[in-house]
């Protein structure tokens, strides 16, 4: 209901698409755990640098992105209940097709190479299901 949060989510979410569209690779950016540790992904820091993974509380150090940063499963989910583009649907597949099965919920993501192969980070973060859990709700309930 925030105008400026609907616009910035809005940007967000395009630029995503637009990445996809020029690179031809998946890409969801968030905060959560990589092969390198807890990192935070960024579409754009402070200083307008764009596509960065910093470590916590370090928005001004890049590190390696191992080498390519992780698509996250609840940016995948979130985006499909948001918005029920092809892209966001394509996006949710290819990072279910590439994940385990989801016995025990689903893993945090997987980092996509430059052909789209895929390395699952096999790690069931805290925020991942439960924001998942309410990105289904949200599709079913609007």
């Amino acid at each position: 209901s925030n105008p400026k949060l609907t616009y910035l989510m809005n940007q967000a979410y395009q630029t995503h698409e637009a990445h996809y569209n020029t690179t031809g690779n998946y890409i969801g950016v968030s905060e959560g755990n990589s092969p390198d540790g807890f990192v935070y992904e960024w579409v754009m820091v402070p200083n307008g640098e764009t596509w960065k993974v910093t470590p916590p509380n370090n928005w001004s150090q890049s590190i390696s992105m191992n080498p390519n940063p992780v698509t996250y499963t609840k940016i995948a989910f979130s985006f499909l209940a948001l918005y029920s583009t092809t892209f966001a649907k394509n996006m949710t597949i290819a990072l279910e097709k590439a994940l385990p099965i989801p016995t025990k919920g689903y893993v945090d993501g997987a980092q996509f190479d430059d052909k789209n192969q895929a390395s699952p980070v096999y790690i069931t973060g805290s925020n991942t299901n439960g924001l998942i859990l309410d990105a289904a709700r949200y599709s079913i309930q609007k």
